[in-house]
């Protein structure tokens, strides 16, 4: 994975929990927001810590980072524009 799938796949979990955020606003709007802005910088911090990596040369890094992006999109792993689905 490259910085530009690395920044895809952080830009298909931010919208993906944007969605989700919006589904559940209805039910408690204020938690549905904090939920969505707790996950959103956690996913921001993982793709950010990636870049950082990847920029270094970090291999061992990059693969961490890599790894928990990944499983931070694995929700969403049969939805029709997740970035890994063709490149996997």
């Amino acid at each position: 994975m490259n910085e530009h799938t690395g920044t895809q796949l952080y830009m298909f979990v931010a919208d993906r929990l944007h969605e989700r955020m919006i589904a559940q606003y209805a039910d408690d709007g204020q938690q549905a927001v904090r939920n969505y802005a707790d996950e959103r910088r956690a996913a921001m911090r993982l793709h950010e810590a990636f870049m950082d990596a990847t920029r270094a040369g970090d291999a061992a890094e990059t693969a961490k980072y890599r790894q928990l992006l990944t499983d931070c999109a694995a929700e969403w792993s049969e939805h029709e524009a997740h970035p890994l689905r063709t490149a996997v």
